[in-house]
C-alpha cells in the first residue's frame, strides 16, 4: 500500500509539473481550434494523456535499465569480479524499490531480478542485506529448486537461524525434501542443532530413520548417520519419558515460611494412647521434642562466655541481610526501570505512528487545497446575464438654474444660492465636446409645481432664468 501511494504521489507531481506550464502555453494558442471546449476539460485531457505517456515512458525506461544492470552484473560475476557485480545488483535493486516504476512493472521485473540475486548470493557469498533477503524470498517462493536449496542450507549452517522467516523457510524445505537423501541429512543437522521437535521435524527424523533402515544401511551406515540417528532416538525418548510439569500445589497440613515448607506435625509427635497429635504442655513426649531439640536451660548455658561472639555474629548477619536486601532492592528497581523503558518505547512507537498519520492527513488536505486553488485560478468564471433593475424616483423633476464650463464658477454660484437660503446640487455631464457643470435647485413630484416654484424664485429676483428638467 505504501509503495502504491508513493508511486501515485510521484507520478501526480511530475504530471502536474508537465501539465501546468504547458497548459498556460498551449491553451491560448489552441483556443481558436478549441473554441467550444472549456479550460477544465482541456486540462483534464492533458492530465490524462501526459500521465499515461509519462507512466509508460518511466516503466519502459526502468525495466530496460534494470535488465541492463542485471546483465552487466552477470558479466562481471562470470569474469570473477564479484564486487562490481554486487554494485550493479544494488543499483538494480534501488531502481526496483523506487517510485520510478509502477507496481505492475515491478511485478514483471521481480522474478528475473530476485532469481539473479539469489544465485549471486549463493555463489559469491555476499553479506549484503538486500541480496540475502532476495535469496530467502526466492527460495520461499520456489522451494523445489534443489541446487539453490542445497547452497542456502550450506550457507546458514554457520549463521544465526533464530529468525521467524528463516525458520519458516526451513520448515518449507523440510516438508519438500524430507524424502531426498542428500538434503534430508543437511536439514536434519540444522534441526538437531536447534532441538526442534515439531511436526515437520518429527516427520523429517522419521523419514531419515526409515531411509537408513530401508536401504540396508543400518549396520553399514556412516559414522555421521549413526550419530544423527542416535541423537534423534535420544531426543524422541527424552520427549516421551519427560512428563509435562504439573502445577505445584500446597499439600494439606504443610505450612509455608518464605520458600521453605515445614510440616507442622513433626514437632508434635502422636500419642500412643489415642490422643492424636495433640498433647499437653507437661507431656514427656513434648519435653523430649524432636531430634536436635534442647531445653531452654541448656540453650542459655554459657550465655555470658559467648555473648560477644553472638553479638558479633548477629551484627555480621544483619549487615549481610541489609546488603542482600539492598541488592534485591536495586535489582528490583533496575528490572522495573527496564520494563518502564520498554513500555515507553512501545508507547512512543504508537504515539509516533498516530502523529505521522495526522501529518500525512494534513499534508493530503493541503495538497487538495493547493491543487484546487491552482485550477480555480486557471478557469474563468462564467459571466452572469445582465438583469434590469427598475428604480423608482419619487421626485423626478428639478429646476436647472445655471450651467458652467468650470467647476469653480459652479461652486461659487452654489455658495451664493446657499446665502439666499436655497440648497443647490451639481450634476456633471458632457455635451458639444465639452464638460458642463449644471446647478439644480430642489426636487418636485410633477412638472407643474416645479414651474410654479421657478417663477416665484424669478419674481423674487433670486435667479435669472430656469427651466424644468428630469433628474
Amino acid at each position: 500500500m505504501v509503495r502504491i501511494v508513493r508511486h501515485i504521489s510521484v507520478r501526480f507531481w511530475l504530471t502536474t509539473l508537465m501539465v501546468l506550464p504547458s497548459g498556460f502555453v498551449l491553451f491560448p494558442r489552441l483556443s481558436g481550434w478549441l473554441s467550444d471546449m472549456p479550460a477544465s476539460v482541456f486540462i483534464a485531457l492533458m492530465y490524462l494523456f501526459c500521465g499515461l505517456g509519462l507512466g509508460i515512458f518511466m516503466d519502459v525506461a526502468g525495466l530496460w535499465r534494470i535488465k541492463g544492470l542485471v546483465r552487466d552484473a552477470q558479466l562481471w560475476e562470470r569474469s570473477g569480479i564479484a564486487t562490481r557485480a554486487e554494485k550493479k545488483f544494488i543499483r538494480a535493486v534501488r531502481i526496483y524499490d523506487s517510485a520510478w516504476i509502477s507496481p505492475l512493472a515491478a511485478r514483471r521485473a521481480e522474478p528475473m531480478l530476485i532469481s539473479s540475486l539469489a544465485r549471486f548470493y549463493l555463489a559469491s557469498g555476499s553479506r549484503r542485506r538486500e541480496i540475502q533477503g532476495a535469496a530467502s524470498a526466492w527460495l520461499a517462493q520456489n522451494p523445489k529448486d534443489k541446487s539453490l536449496a542445497r547452497f542456502w542450507l550450506e550457507r546458514i549452517q554457520d549463521q544465526d537461524v533464530a529468525g521467524t522467516f528463516t525458520q519458516s523457510i526451513l520448515t518449507v524445505l523440510a516438508d519438500s525434501w524430507y524424502a531426498d537423501p542428500e538434503l534430508c541429512r543437511i536439514v536434519v543437522d540444522v534441526f538437531l542443532d536447534q532441538g526442534r521437535m515439531d511436526f515437520s521435524a518429527r516427520r523429517l527424523y522419521r523419514s531419515f530413520l526409515d531411509m537408513i533402515d530401508m536401504t540396508g544401511e543400518g549396520n553399514n551406515a556412516s559414522q555421521q548417520d549413526k550419530v544423527r540417528a542416535e541423537m534423534i532416538r535420544d531426543m524422541m525418548s527424552e520427549r516421551l519419558d519427560t512428563p509435562e510439569p504439573e502445577p505445584e500445589m500446597i499439600e494439606p497440613g504443610l505450612g509455608t515460611l518464605g520458600d521453605e515448607r515445614v510440616d507442622s506435625t513433626i514437632f508434635i509427635p502422636g500419642d500412643q494412647e489415642g490422643r492424636g497429635p495433640f498433647v499437653d504442655l507437661t507431656d514427656q513426649a513434648f519435653e523430649d521434642g524432636p531430634a536436635g531439640w534442647r531445653p531452654e536451660d541448656d540453650i542459655y548455658t554459657g550465655q555470658q562466655t559467648s555473648g560477644r561472639v553472638s553479638a558479633l555474629l548477629a551484627l555480621l548477619s544483619g549487615i549481610g541481610r541489609k546488603a542482600a536486601g539492598g541488592g534485591s532492592f536495586i535489582a528490583d528497581r533496575t528490572g522495573k526501570a527496564k520494563y518502564a523503558v520498554l513500555n515507553l518505547i512501545q508507547a512512543r512507537e504508537k504515539w509516533w505512528g498516530r502523529v505521522r498519520g495526522v501529518m500525512i492527513a494534513c499534508l493530503g488536505v493541503w495538497l487538495i487545497f493547493f491543487v484546487w486553488g491552482t485550477l480555480s485560478h486557471m478557469f474563468k468564471t462564467a459571466e452572469q446575464p445582465a438583469r434590469q433593475i427598475n428604480i423608482v424616483i419619487t421626485k423626478p423633476f428639478t429646476i436647472q438654474v445655471a450651467a458652467y464650463h468650470k467647476k469653480a464658477h459652479a461652486d461659487r454660484y452654489m455658495a451664493t444660492l446657499a446665502q439666499k437660503g436655497l440648497k443647490a446640487t451639481m450634476k456633471v455631464t458632457d455635451g458639444g465636446g465639452k464638460t458642463w457643470y449644471l446647478v439644480h435647485v430642489s426636487e418636485f413630484t410633477d412638472q407643474k409645481s416645479a414651474q410654479a416654484y421657478g417663477n416665484r424664485l424669478k419674481t423674487d429676483h433670486i435667479i435669472d432664468e430656469f427651466f424644468v428638467t428630469k433628474n
